[in-house]
């Protein structure tokens, strides 16, 4: 049994706990949602490069996956030095939209690559980025901290590259206009 005068006193210091503690946990709640907008400072930059391949003549049937591939250094000693690559780009299309996330940096060699075998070698070039007026030389790409650049377009012409799909490791179609270099 309480004593005389000190239930009501009490009822009111627990509901004082009981609204101090709503409070207290409403406030917790109202910085924790602020602190979900404001700027945590540095983020991961995301940077690409992307762009339309457009194929010319019939597909190799010896081609067994395309990617765009990207590389620091030309010429290409090995795909070991492989800086990023696309998702694979659908087979016997006539044009294909590609995207690759970079690093910040400057990329020597933008390339199609064709696999015909189960690994991947620097003669499975079948095109390049470049623009004119030289043909024959890549055209290199600067990727500064969270850009992205757009229109790094490449065209493969099967015909004359076919004769080096079909040749194995070691050349590649320059721009794919019939013209060879040797890579090992």
């Amino acid at each position: 049994m309480r004593k005389a005068g000190t239930g009501l006193a009490a009822d009111r210091e627990t509901s004082a706990r009981v609204v101090l503690n709503l409070l207290t946990a409403a406030l917790a709640l109202a910085i924790l949602a602020q602190s979900c907008s404001l700027d945590h400072g540095l983020e991961p930059s995301v940077q690409s490069i992307s762009g339309t391949v457009r194929f010319h003549g019939a597909w190799p049937d010896s081609i067994l996956e395309v990617r765009v591939a990207v590389f620091r250094d030309y010429p290409v000693e090995s795909f070991i030095d492989l800086s990023g690559y696309s998702d694979p780009v659908p087979l016997t299309c006539d044009s294909a939209a590609y995207n690759v996330e970079l690093a910040p940096g400057t990329y020597d060699f933008v390339a199609v690559a064709g696999r015909t075998t189960e690994t991947w070698n620097t003669g499975c070039v079948l095109g390049f980025y470049h623009t004119e007026p030289d043909p024959e030389t890549p055209n290199p790409v600067h990727l500064k901290s969270g850009e992205h650049i757009e229109g790094v377009d490449i065209t493969v012409d099967f015909e004359p590259a076919r004769a080096l799909v079909e040749k194995g490791p070691g050349t590649y179609a320059s721009r794919g206009r019939g013209r060879t270099r040797r890579i090992n």
